[in-house]
């Protein structure tokens, strides 16, 4: 073997171990995410959810990811399952209609980062609601705190209230603008990705 072919030979084993490497990290880290992930369409792996005494179905869920980085993970809790988003929006604040958007952090953010990404969406996406809802809106932000790999935030939207769970803070509001905005950030005219909203509203 030449110098040339043994100097081709040590690179090609040299990528092939690094590229390893990096596969065997990102399948020993993402394992819990990607077994959490359900099987829309069919029989699902996360639980459903129960709510003010009703069972809540899981209508679908899906992964945000920015360039090659997984963001968050967001599953949709309903009553009723439904492929339509105009349906969801209609069920905030009606009696015997309960929603829960659980939203799992798979990377850290900081304040910043979390408030500017979810600022630019509901001005985006908040339609006719954006000026009974930005009150309740920027108050929310400012009691952020930025969040870690592993934390949630948990919307439970009742029949006349909703409550917005994270760290160690409940924000309760009775704006039912607020509430319709919110989920909008998601399934609006102008969501994450289409892909994303068609997953949350079992499409995916």
């Amino acid at each position: 073997m030449t110098q040339k072919q043994r100097k081709s030979t040590l690179f090609l084993a040299a990528t092939l171990l690094v590229t390893g490497a990096i596969f065997s990290y990102f399948a020993v880290t993402h394992f819990d995410l990607l077994e959490a992930r359900p099987t829309l369409g069919g029989e699902v792996k996360l639980k459903d959810r129960s709510l003010a005494g009703s069972r809540l179905v899981l209508n679908g869920s899906s992964t945000h990811s920015r360039f090659i980085f997984e963001v968050y993970n967001l599953s949709l809790y309903l009553t009723q399952e439904t492929k339509e988003a105009s349906e969801i929006i209609e069920q905030v604040f009606t009696k015997d209609k309960f929603l829960i958007v659980e939203m799992r952090f798979l990377m850290d953010l900081t304040p910043k980062e979390f408030r500017q990404a979810w600022e630019e969406s509901f001005v985006e996406n908040c339609e006719s609601y954006c000026e009974k809802a930005k009150e309740d809106f920027h108050t929310l932000l400012a009691q952020t705190r930025g969040f870690k790999r592993g934390d949630q935030l948990i919307i439970e939207i009742f029949s006349d209230h909703l409550l917005i769970r994270f760290s160690d803070q409940t924000y309760k509001s009775e704006n039912k603008a607020f509430a319709k905005a919110l989920l909008l950030t998601w399934i609006g005219k102008n969501p994450p990705s289409r892909g994303f909203k068609q997953s949350l509203l079992g499409n995916g």
